[in-house]
């Protein structure tokens, strides 16, 4: 065991760590890119003996080490490690959660804000620090969502794909002359944390009532249901800070809202004909400064795209920010975002049922009115393909694309799907004859 105590919250179980845990598992999570990619992980082999082995260099120290699992099923999904100064009373931590599917729920900032509390409570720690590379988005919106305020950078500290990268440090500092923490990690959710930085959260719009193909977005998908899919790729993004399922009240989704509850992804129940009162809803309840647009009919959405479209919309500051512009991907990338500020004024400007139906579609038809700002793919990716499932032969499309990819991890790219439909044409060609509907059909 390390020098650590047992850490509860409401959804997690921090576990001092031992050698039983330092299994195939964890060393898969450290020789995974995507894990380790802004970590000096990146460059090592590791194996269930080298975990075991980093276990006991915590023995004898004053430094702390936990498993992070999932109340409930006890579930190992990441870790923590807490390295103490004790001269200068100063702790830095750096953690990971490995499993892909727990990424995306708030899960790093919660462990963050329980651990800090800890040292500061328990530990006397007066100052609580995280270092990454300003590259690290994810791990940036992590610490500015615990309530940490950036504490001074090293320029050019690393290297990353051969070029220089600054390292940004954050801290919290404990209250001066108090029992207790700047915060408590009991008493105040990550989502009701104040942050300079704007809150993105990813709205995916999924019912069961669709007119051409009733139920799709449960439909079987390499062993899971579409929607399921759908979000275990899109909680890949580095740049969102929650992903939220925009359902309807209708009685027969209440198979979705169960499916959320089941993988731990929250679900919003509004509207089933007006999206944009459903999406507007939805963003308000649940602080969000960006809306991130999506379809529950498109599971091949690239989380890259998502983080790259956020980048275009902090470079430009437009009012509305898409990769579908100007066409140069096929459908079913489509990635849409917008400040929820310029959703409740097209809330006030029309009641046009066309405009409401579609959530969005009043901005980027008025352009006089919004900026718009747009990004189209660096090299061709056959936008004529038709990668949405609106009919039986979308989906049949699809789930061929993810019975041949998902073996390889579900982080599989743009690239990847476009060019495995050029290698098999006539799987590619399956739903040819599907003619896209216009926005004015609804």
């Amino acid at each position: 065991m390390t020098n650590a105590d047992r850490i509860a919250t409401d959804r997690l179980v921090l576990h001092p760590m031992d050698e039983s845990l330092a299994g195939r598992e964890w060393a898969g999570w450290l020789n995974d890119p995507e894990n380790v990619a802004f970590s000096r992980q990146r460059d090592r082999v590791h194996t269930p003996e080298s975990c075991a082995e980093y276990v006991r260099s915590f023995r004898g120290t004053p430094n702390s080490l936990w498993a992070i699992t999932l109340t409930g099923s006890n579930r190992h999904v990441g870790n923590i490690a807490a390295h103490v100064d004790e001269r200068n009373s100063v702790a830095n931590v750096a953690l990971m959660i490995g499993a892909h599917d727990c990424k995306g729920m708030g899960l790093a900032t919660e462990a963050l804000v329980a651990t800090a509390e800890w040292l500061m409570n328990v530990r006397g720690i007066r100052k609580v620090e995280v270092g990454t590379m300003a590259a690290n988005k994810a791990m940036i919106r992590v610490a500015r969502k615990s309530g940490m305020i950036e504490d001074g950078r090293r320029r050019g500290q690393f290297l990353l794909e051969g070029k220089p990268v600054d390292v940004v440090y954050f801290a919290l500092f404990a209250k001066p002359n108090a029992g207790d923490a700047v915060f408590s990690g009991k008493t105040d959710s990550p989502e009701k944390m104040k942050t300079d930085s704007p809150k993105s959260v990813a709205l995916i719009e999924a019912r069961m009532g669709s007119s051409r193909l009733p139920g799709k977005v449960m439909l079987d998908m390499a062993g899971a249901p579409m929607l399921q899919r759908m979000i275990e790729r899109v909680r890949l993004s580095r740049s969102l800070d929650e992903i939220v399922v925009a359902t309807t009240t209708n009685p027969s989704d209440d198979i979705i809202q169960a499916l959320c509850d089941r993988l731990g992804c929250p679900a919003f129940r509004g509207s089933e004909h007006d999206m944009l009162d459903r999406l507007l809803q939805a963003a308000r309840a649940h602080h969000a400064d960006i809306i991130v647009q999506l379809t529950g009919d498109c599971p091949l959405i690239d989380p890259a795209h998502i983080d790259r479209s956020l980048d275009e919309l902090e470079k430009t500051g437009a009012d509305y920010v898409s990769n579908s512009l100007t066409p140069s991907f096929p459908i079913g990338f489509d990635v849409r975002l917008f400040p929820t500020s310029v959703l409740e004024e097209v809330d006030r400007l029309t009641m046009d049922p066309i405009d409401r139906v579609h959530g969005s579609y009043y901005i980027y038809t008025h352009p006089e009115q919004f900026r718009l700002a747009g990004w189209e793919a660096d090299r061709d990716m056959e936008k004529e393909l038709r990668l949405t499932v609106d009919e039986f032969s979308d989906y049949e499309v699809v789930r061929r694309v993810f019975e041949a990819l998902l073996p390889g991890g579900i982080d599989f790219t743009a690239e990847q799907v476009v060019n495995w439909l050029r290698e098999h044409p006539e799987i590619a060609g399956l739903n040819r004859n599907v003619r896209q509907k216009r926005p004015e059909e609804g």
